[in-house]
């Protein structure tokens, strides 16, 4: 019975998308919620922009190692080409919301509907994006692309950086300056048509910042 009511749940909730050409948002804008094209209690929304997260201390998850690629042992070996340095940058990203926002929106919604549920909008998949002065001349490479998820979920990332990207981004780094970047997310939704509804995948990109003004005193540093 278990898992009959495991399948029979999974059914019911497959169909449930959110109609992505409306806002039922109040208040100009400055978040998107977007309402369930089947379930008229049902109400998605996503978060504003991820910033690093905190452990349970209140320290920023970030950690920075630096390693050798290669066999030095003089100098003029390293001149030659025969080592070099690479480090290793991790972090956690954590979704963050215009609360306020959100709760007056909701607080609209639950008095036209007081059924009405909001949940965190589920993505297809996402990936963060660098600017191009930070992929290949900087970052050789990274892991930050979760496949599928919701955006209530925390963004893990590491990034690998060749020597270039040591002497550039780990001074920013160390002087508690920000690095802009973009984390895109794909949802599958619906829009209006002269049909009623058609499926559709659609982008949407959020800001991310990568750099805090506490790691000017990060021990890794």
């Amino acid at each position: 019975m278990k898992t009959l009511f495991i399948f029979l749940f999974t059914i019911s909730t497959a169909f449930a998308l959110p109609v992505l050409d409306e806002n039922r948002a109040s208040g100009g804008g400055l978040v998107t919620i977007w309402p369930d094209h089947q379930d008229k209690n049902r109400f998605y929304f996503a978060p504003n922009e991820l910033l690093m997260s905190e452990d349970e201390r209140g320290r920023l998850n970030f950690s920075y190692k630096e390693y050798q690629v290669g066999r030095c042992f003089l100098w003029v070996d390293r001149a030659r080409g025969y080592c070099h340095t690479k480090a290793l940058v991790s972090t956690i990203f954590s979704p963050v919301y215009l609360k306020e926002e959100v709760e007056k929106s909701f607080q609209e919604l639950k008095k036209k509907n007081p059924k009405a549920s909001l949940l965190p909008i589920s993505f297809q998949k996402s990936k963060l994006i660098f600017p191009s002065s930070l992929n290949s001349r900087l970052v050789d490479e990274h892991d930050c692309d979760p496949i599928t998820g919701q955006m209530g979920d925390e963004v893990p990332c590491q990034m690998t950086l060749n020597f270039r990207g040591i002497r550039v981004l780990k001074d920013l780094l160390m002087e508690g300056r920000v690095i802009p970047l973009t984390y895109e997310y794909q949802i599958r939704g619906v829009v209006h048509s002269d049909e009623g509804f058609k499926e559709k995948v659609m982008n949407f990109g959020i800001a991310t910042k990568l750099g805090d003004t506490r790691l000017m005193n990060h021990p890794d540093f």
